[in-house]
């Protein structure tokens, strides 16, 4: 019994180990790390900075995408991330219409930072930002949802695509 205690003990110690240090990014000191099973008890994880990325995905971002030459990578990618979240999170379908613009000015943003010979990093960093988005029962079945919804939605958006706050 006491080798079991001393397991589960240890399993717990190290399944919420990771980097738990905060970098200031941007200007402003990121949120503190969560361990994931704590980010998968509600359907939006958690934000704590209220900037609408959850926290486990704006430190994953934060951490690929380092540095001011890396501001745009960032905004970008944050702002896809929050898309994403309110996807995820919509209960009306009136909303949807303008999260797709959102999103899809995200995407076309992303196309346009990532130049040729980039589209492998830019397919490869999207599937981790998916797959961490609906790292959850609750939250996949939320996204697959609101997809079956977006398939007969239309969205024109726009010329104005890429506004990152520079």
């Amino acid at each position: 019994m006491r080798n079991l205690c001393l397991c589960v003990a240890v399993f717990l110690l190290y399944s919420c180990h990771e980097d738990r240090s905060q970098m200031v990014v941007d200007g402003s000191k990121e949120p503190a790390y969560v361990c994931d099973a704590k980010h998968q008890k509600s359907l939006g994880g958690i934000d704590s900075n209220q900037d609408g990325v959850r926290d486990d995905i704006e430190r994953l971002i934060n951490r690929e995408y380092q540095g001011d030459s890396k501001f745009k990578f960032r905004s970008a990618w944050k702002a896809y991330a929050r898309a994403i979240r309110k996807l995820i999170l919509s209960h009306s379908s009136n909303d949807l219409a303008d999260i797709l613009i959102e999103q899809k000015r995200s995407e076309k943003c992303l196309q346009m930072i990532y130049r040729e010979g980039k589209n492998e990093e830019l397919a490869s960093f999207d599937t981790t930002i998916k797959k961490l988005s609906v790292n959850s029962r609750d939250r996949l079945a939320a996204y697959i949802e609101v997809d079956r919804k977006l398939a007969s939605i239309e969205v024109d958006i726009g010329k104005t695509v890429c506004d990152l706050g520079e």
